[in-house]
């Protein structure tokens, strides 16, 4: 029996499919989808600088002290950038742009850029050291995937440099042991692009169908007030014409009832009372 696991995994190309030609909806889709990708922008900001400086207080004696505590001095300074590029974003009146989308990819590449430098000056010889590092970046690395799962570049421009320095460093240890690490993380890293293309792709359909629902509750909503406005109409019109139509009736059909009766003898003889009496 064959296993199709790549059909497995994606969904449905003809499915996802989901961008029809209409303007108003994607730029619904993408101010969305900026809006998800700037929504946890505070707690990663605040967690990045905070294990930061605090992997850099535990590897600092292996390491020097200065070059750890300026390389944490980047990452905090990489988050308070993080929080000013939300800040714009906020006070922004056009937030659908899609240069916000551009200008959080050279973010999200520059702070990923800056906590990679953990790998590149990771000490390969030093068993415990290196681990409590890769250990860190795998960790901000799952982070980063999922609070940017909204959309693959800025995911992938965010762990690209955060992983791959310290995979090629691993490489240079010349044994099993950094082998099986920079294969590992190099798995990992396309697993989590992988997942990061899936979810992008199911996150579209899902705000195609979103707005478009939402769409439809509104149409329906204004066919109604529209149906309910045009039945007051009708009934507005046709109580005024029972009323214009009523009034003349009563005449007509009074000189109908004097037509069709036949007159009394005294009537005859009296043409000025007969017409005093229609």
């Amino acid at each position: 029996m064959r296993f199709n696991c790549h059909a497995l995994m994606l969904p449905d190309p003809d499915r996802t499919r989901v961008s029809p030609d209409d303007p108003e909806l994607s730029r619904l889709i993408r101010a969305e989808r900026i809006r998800m990708l700037f929504a946890s922008t505070v707690p990663v900001a605040l967690f990045s600088g905070i294990f930061a400086v605090a992997l850099a207080l535990l590897v600092a004696p292996q390491m020097g002290r200065t070059l750890t505590m300026v390389w944490a001095g980047l990452c905090v300074l990489g988050s308070i950038m993080r929080v000013v590029h939300l800040s714009a974003y906020l006070g922004s009146r056009n937030r659908a742009s899609p240069g916000w989308l551009t200008s959080l990819n050279v973010v999200c590449a520059l702070h990923g850029s800056l906590w990679g430098l953990a790998g590149a000056f990771l000490p390969v010889q030093d068993m415990v050291t290196t681990v409590m590092i890769v250990a860190t970046l795998i960790g901000a690395c799952a982070v980063c995937t999922f609070t940017l799962q909204a959309h693959i570049v800025p995911s992938m421009l965010m762990n690209l440099p955060l992983l791959l320095p310290a995979s090629l460093k691993l490489f240079t240890r010349m044994d099993a042991y950094g082998l099986y690490g920079g294969v590992g993380l190099l798995s990992l890293l396309a697993l989590m692009m992988f997942e990061s293309r899936r979810v992008e792709r199911r996150t579209t359909e899902l705000l195609w169908l979103r707005f478009t629902t939402d769409r439809i509750a509104r149409e329906r909503a204004e066919a109604l007030k529209l149906a309910q406005r045009h039945s007051a109409v009708k009934d507005q019109f046709l109580a005024t014409m029972s009323h214009e139509m009523r009034t003349p009736l009563h005449g007509i059909l009074g000189l109908a009832r004097l037509v069709h009766n036949p007159c009394p003898a005294s009537w005859a003889r009296s043409p000025k009372r007969a017409s005093r009496s229609s």
